[in-house]
């Protein structure tokens, strides 16, 4: 119920006292939470898709799979950064990407 609440709300319930004898307050805000849906292209779905199936893609290889050029796929791997939806951990070679939504 408690990580249901703060999900939901993204505020935790505030759980005071001991062993014996505790309270929780469930604090929360008149509207809810609720992170919007980001509306992604076609392209930008075909992208997203790639590196789901596998995080230490290289641009190169999304533009092979796609058969699209490798500065599109840098085009749209900022816009998918700029969405919110990616961000790349760690460096380039050694590092992988991460899928956020």
């Amino acid at each position: 119920m408690i990580n249901g609440w703060e999900s939901y709300y993204k505020v935790k319930p505030d759980i005071t006292g001991d062993f014996d004898n505790y309270t929780i307050t469930f604090k929360y805000s008149q509207t809810p939470q609720v992170t919007p849906q980001v509306m992604l292209t076609e392209l930008e779905e075909r992208v997203l898709n790639e590196i789901k199936n596998n995080v230490k893609i290289s641009r190169e290889q999304i533009a092979e799979r796609l058969r699209i050029k490798p500065g599109t796929v840098k085009e749209y791997i900022k816009k998918l950064k700029d969405k919110g939806v990616l961000r790349r951990v760690g460096k380039t070679s050694g590092g992988h990407w991460e899928v956020l939504k």
